[in-house]
């Protein structure tokens, strides 16, 4: 931590962020712009050696022309008063050592990583610079899981020079190529030796720890040059068994046996996490059997059309039958039958005392037998008549008066002589 705020030509220093073998890195603001960044300033004893610090701001200022998203911003190169320093962006979130701390990364949150970072190595190789210190401690992942590389250019402006005299190590041999590792080939250092620590960070991110590990750095380097690196299955069985060989060629001994891109590695990965076990049914297959069933489908659909008269294209322009709701009309036929027996009886004897008897007895008998005809259409429910059959009766006869009966004679009257 900076007790007391303090400047470094333009920019103020306001707190301590990291501390590494080459710099430390300090969050500062930049007075002129009133623009916070982060400030790489170099250890005093890097400054010394007049090619180093040549080659340091070539480096910076090649780098500083690259524009890529997963590459830190570069906006100054300078010296004040014999400290040399680095202007970028100052990123949000943790290196990628400080994510590892837990174990292995959830398999498509490494891949994705590899990704990034492997975007940004092409990018900076098709400049034809080499990072030559690729390492989790150099990979700042926020929240999001952007990953962003740091710190590149220092490590080959010192070689070569007096420093390597002074420094047992140039680099983190937990993550040098083979070729890094050997005193006669590391002038000959090209971008595959990145190719190779991008292998190590992944195969840490998916195992949960480096290949190699040793007591010291020498036993390391031994390590990376002479020894096989662990199947990465047998220390984390959960890994999925098809990304070991792919990790394993990244990490070969030999460069031209190795992924001659960053990217290519990470395609090869994600292809790898994505493939099905040899024993499932091939993607290939699928796609087939689906086509044959949409055939044997359509053909059904043909033959229906000519089975059923509609052609064989019915099918397809099924035209909806209406439907026809059959109504039962009842038909009442009422058949009356009227009787009617009047019976008359007159009965007259002339006699001193008229007597008339006269019965009449009417017997009307009306019969209504209705007789329904129903009347069926084709229908699934019949329905009930909607009307009451009203039989009609004839009206009876008038009822005949009785006959008055015949009025009697007076006897003729008798004349005597």
């Amino acid at each position: 931590m900076i007790s007391e705020p303090r400047r470094i030509g333009k920019y103020e220093i306001l707190d301590e962020v990291g501390r590494g073998g080459f710099a430390v890195v300090y969050k500062a603001r930049d007075t002129e712009l009133n623009h916070i960044v982060a400030l790489k300033v170099l250890h005093p004893q890097l400054t010394t050696d007049p090619q180093f610090v040549r080659r340091f701001h070539q480096e910076a200022e090649a780098a500083a022309k690259i524009e890529h998203p997963h590459i830190v911003t570069i906006y100054d190169v300078g010296e004040e008063a014999g400290q040399y320093y680095l202007a970028m962006t100052l990123l949000p979130g943790r290196t990628l050592d400080k994510w590892l701390v837990g174990g292995p990364l959830p398999t498509e949150q490494a891949i994705s990583i590899v990704e990034q970072i492997a975007g940004a190595l092409d990018a900076i190789h098709a400049q034809g610079l080499v990072h030559r210190d690729v390492k989790p401690g150099n990979i700042m992942v926020d929240d999001a899981g952007q990953a962003t590389l740091l710190d590149f250019g220092i490590v080959r402006a010192a070689e070569g020079t007096q420093i390597t005299k002074t420094m047992a190590v140039l680099g983190t041999p937990t993550y040098m190529a083979p070729e890094q590792a050997e005193p006669e080939g590391a002038a000959d250092v090209d971008w595959r030796a990145d190719v190779y620590a991008l292998g190590v960070v992944a195969y840490e991110m998916l195992v949960g720890r480096p290949p190699f590990i040793g007591k010291s750095s020498t036993a390391v380097l031994y390590k990376h040059v002479h020894e096989a690196p662990p199947a990465p299955t047998r220390l984390n069985p959960a890994l999925p068994p098809r990304l070991g060989p792919v990790l394993l060629k990244a990490l070969a001994k030999r460069r031209e046996d190795r992924f001659q891109r960053a990217g290519a590695f990470a395609a090869e990965l994600r292809r790898a996490q994505g493939a099905r076990p040899p024993t499932a049914f091939p993607k290939q297959w699928v796609l087939v059997a689906a086509l044959a069933l949409i055939g044997v489908t359509l053909l059904s659909m043909l033959f229906l059309g000519w089975a059923t008269g509609r052609g064989p294209l019915g099918v397809f322009l099924w035209t909806k039958t209406p439907t026809v709701t059959p109504t039962l009309t009842p038909t009442a036929t009422s058949t009356p039958t009227d009787t009617l027996t009047p019976t008359l009886t007159a009965t007259a004897t002339p006699t001193d005392t008229p007597t008339s008897t006269a019965t009449v007895t009417p017997t009307p008998t009306a019969t209504a037998t209705p007789t329904y005809t129903p009347t069926l259409a084709p229908t699934a429910t019949p329905r009930p008549p909607t009307t009451t059959p009203v039989p009609t009766l004839a009206p009876p006869a008038a009822t005949p008066e009785p006959a008055k009966p015949p009025t009697p004679k007076p006897p003729a009257p008798t004349v005597k002589p």
